[in-house]
Parts: structure tokens; C-alpha cells; sequence
């Protein structure tokens, strides 16, 4: 939940720059623009664009009042990644979100100017979205859905001292 919402208050400044931008003195009043590329729907997915959408609207951003979201979905099919996220590029959104590592690789090879966030995004240096996980540079920021794997064994290894096999369940397909 602390990584939704650090989400949401990096795309509240990008989106509050925008709404507020003077130009020579004078505030700028433009419904700002947010582009969001997903690349499946899946639960997890959908409940990460579900917080963010109600992130925004504790912020006091409403989607057709003062804000529009435009949400585009490849419902699974990597090949309209491109064309989907220059579609968000060229329709001048103020700042973009992706929601998995192939939807913000898409964003960021379509724009080097527009802010793109992170979401569901594991290892976005190994992805090579940013220089440094920890001072990403360039125009795209967010958060990393990496368990913490160490911190996990130790805290296994404090309650079952003894244990020598430890087994995993996970799905490849997540």
C-alpha cells in the first residue's frame, strides 16, 4: 500500500507542476492530461490502477473534472504496446503511468520529455527505464514491486531456526 501511494504523491507534484504552470506571470489553467498503459488486465493490475485512480481522487483529482485519464489496455497483446503509448505521446498527456515493466518500457522509448511513473515495475534498472534504482535520472521515477527476499529469509529463518528446506510457491506467469 506505501509503494501505491508514494506512486500517486510523485505523480500529485508532476500533475500539480502542470495545473499550476505559470507562463510569464500568468497561471496556466489546462485540464491536465494522464496517460495510462497497461498490458493486461489482471487483478493485481487492476487494483494497482484502481488505488491510483483513487489516490488521485483523495488529492482531490476527478477524472473528467479536473483531470482526464486516459487508460489504454493491450488486453494482452505486447504488439500494440508501441502504438498505444504514441498515442498517448502525440495527444500531449502531461504525465504518464505504467503498469508493468513492457507498458513503461513502451512510454519511455516513445519520450524522453513527458514524466512517466512506475507501477508494477520489479527491477526498472535491469529493465533499463532508469541509470540507478535509487537515483533514476531522465524522466521516469516510481516505485519497485521487488520483494524484499532477504529481509524475508531472515524473518522465516527468526521464527523456524531449525528449518533447513524452504520451499516457494510462486506463478511464472506474474
Amino acid at each position: 500500500m506505501k509503494r501505491i501511494y508514494t506512486v500517486i504523491a510523485i505523480l500529485l507534484a508532476f500533475l500539480g507542476v502542470a495545473y499550476f504552470k505559470e507562463n510569464g506571470g500568468i497561471v496556466k489553467q489546462a485540464k491536465p492530461k494522464v496517460g495510462v498503459l497497461t498490458l493486461m488486465h489482471h487483478p493485481a493490475l487492476d487494483q494497482i490502477y484502481k488505488g491510483f485512480v483513487h489516490g488521485l481522487a483523495e488529492e482531490g483529482y476527478h477524472n473528467g473534472k479536473n483531470i482526464t485519464i486516459d487508460y489504454q489496455n493491450t488486453n494482452g497483446d505486447q504488439s500494440n504496446l508501441k502504438t498505444m503509448a504514441n498515442k498517448l505521446v502525440n495527444e500531449n498527456s502531461t504525465v504518464l503511468f505504467g503498469i508493468t515493466t513492457p507498458a513503461s518500457q513502451a512510454l519511455a522509448n516513445s519520450t524522453k520529455k513527458i514524466p512517466i511513473v512506475l507501477g508494477a515495475v520489479t527491477n526498472p534498472q535491469g529493465a533499463g527505464l532508469v541509470k540507478n534504482n535509487k537515483r533514476p535520472g531522465g524522466n521516469v521515477t516510481g516505485i519497485s514491486d521487488q520483494a524484499p527476499v532477504k529481509e524475508q529469509l531472515q524473518l522465516v529463518h527468526k521464527f523456524m531456526p531449525h528449518a533447513k528446506t524452504l520451499g516457494i510457491i510462486y506463478t511464472s506467469s506474474d
